[in-house]
């Protein structure tokens, strides 16, 4: 369906920002139900019981990452949108029914990370067909994505605090969830006034090549999107690529403090549900503003330019994780974790999607997917190791470890920025144009 003005598109991306938000917000709130599950005495949940379950988590959000994004490819933005949000919903609903601790926990807990994998991916490519190729949509899209962080765990310390029960909370937030599922189900997510893949593709290879050989008409030429496998074949030659996931792999697991942060004042400072939650929801609450500002400040930077824009930025979510670890006052956890939160995001929030956006193509949804996955694994690596490393180093050594992620990240994303100086992306090698008198094929900006 096509939009009739631009109040259409502004209205489907508001539908897919709150999805986007409400995902990332259930995923707060369940970190805070598992500090809570630590203090039931009948759940008989330990802190290293959290440490597996946030490690298992971590798997399954990793291969939702894995098997979500060509998914999503397949299925569409909006439906994917709508079966991960139900998905999630289900997922909370089942462990607020458990009793014990169990498989069965574990298992819906695993589940709830898998679906909001996939909540990205789907949102990349339902952005991309409202307004393509605008990269301001997509910061607002991440930017909607630290949004629903903050107002989860705010929002979640505040039940707790009220009703002193994490099921009601998880009952509370699976129906949230459906709310949202039903919503975005009933809207008509409707793309942008613009030109057509097919005549996009032309423009390009008219760009790039010249005009068609012998005089081919453009009605005979059509648009298709590489395999998968074909395109895989070609993202392992971009080393591009390797810079940009070895980046997002330090800095994913940084990224994902919230999931640890309960824990860490619980321990450290012994604070009340509702104060807790207040600290954590500052921890994603100074993305937004850095996203919507990095991301117009990097519109309008060279390459060079961004790569010393990235390793300055970067410096003061090192400097927020070496305050943290060495266990200050209360009144500065707050300004440390916006530093971080404010740090880290351009590097993993601004550049990789503009990007992927370019350089993926038709497979979107599949590379945003894989890109996590490297993170994800470390993480789960990081959290299964954490009860062992607090019990003898305490969180001191967890928090240096991230600060050190940081600056291994940077120079990660720096050299990114050279390689895209030196060899400028221009747009996706998977996108093939073919004569409909069955010429051969022919890969758009394929060196």
């Amino acid at each position: 369906m096509v939009a009739t003005s631009n109040r259409d598109v502004a209205k489907a991306l508001a539908v897919i920002y709150g999805a986007v938000a409400t995902g990332f917000g259930m995923r707060s709130a369940s970190s805070l139900v598992l500090l809570d599950m630590t203090r039931d005495t009948s759940m008989g949940v330990s802190p290293a019981d959290v440490g597996r379950m946030n490690s298992l988590g971590q798997l399954a959000y990793a291969l939702g990452k894995l098997f979500g994004g060509a998914g999503v490819d397949r299925l569409g933005g909006h439906r994917s949108l709508v079966a991960v949000l139900a998905t999630v919903a289900a997922a909370l609903m089942s462990m607020a029914r458990t009793r014990r601790k169990s498989w069965s926990l574990s298992g819906a807990f695993a589940i709830s990370r898998f679906a909001t994998a996939v909540v990205w991916s789907a949102a990349v490519v339902c952005i991309r067909g409202c307004c393509p190729g605008s990269s301001h949509a997509l910061n607002l899209g991440q930017a909607s994505i630290r949004l629903g962080s903050s107002l989860g765990s705010f929002a979640g310390g505040l039940v707790l605090a009220r009703l002193r029960s994490w099921r009601r909370l998880l009952e509370i937030a699976a129906l949230f969830s459906s709310a949202m599922a039903a919503t975005l189900a009933a809207s008509s997510l409707t793309r942008a006034r613009g030109p057509s893949l097919r005549a996009q593709s032309l423009a390009e290879f008219a760009s790039s090549s010249g005009p068609p050989p012998e005089a081919v008409q453009p009605s005979a030429v059509c648009a298709r999107p590489m395999p998968v496998l074909s395109a895989l074949r070609i993202a392992i030659a971009e080393p591009k690529l390797y810079c940009l996931f070895a980046s997002t792999m330090f800095v994913t697991p940084t990224a994902d403090l919230v999931a640890l942060l309960p824990q860490v004042l619980n321990d450290e400072y012994a604070m009340d549900d509702q104060t807790i939650g207040a600290i954590c929801a500052s921890f994603p609450l100074a993305a937004p503003p850095a996203i919507l500002l990095s991301g117009f400040a990097l519109s309008h930077m060279s390459s060079r330019a961004k790569a010393g824009f990235a390793m300055a930025v970067q410096s003061a979510a090192i400097t927020g994780y070496m305050i943290l670890a060495r266990k200050p006052p209360q009144w500065l956890l707050s300004p440390a974790l916006m530093a971080i939160s404010a740090g880290i995001v351009p590097s993993l929030c601004c550049i990789p999607p503009s990007w992927l956006t370019t350089w993926a193509g038709p497979h979107v949804g599949l590379f945003s997917g894989l890109q996590d996955i490297p993170g994800n694994m470390l993480a789960m690596l990081i959290y299964s190791q954490i009860p062992l490393v607090v019990k003898k180093r305490g969180w001191k050594a967890v928090l240096q470890l991230y600060a050190l992620q940081v600056g291994l990240g940077a120079c990660c994303m720096a050299a990114f920025q050279l390689l895209e100086a030196s060899r400028p992306t221009e747009g996706s090698p998977f996108l093939m144009l073919e004569t409909s008198g069955g010429g051969q094929a022919k890969s758009l900006f394929e060196d």
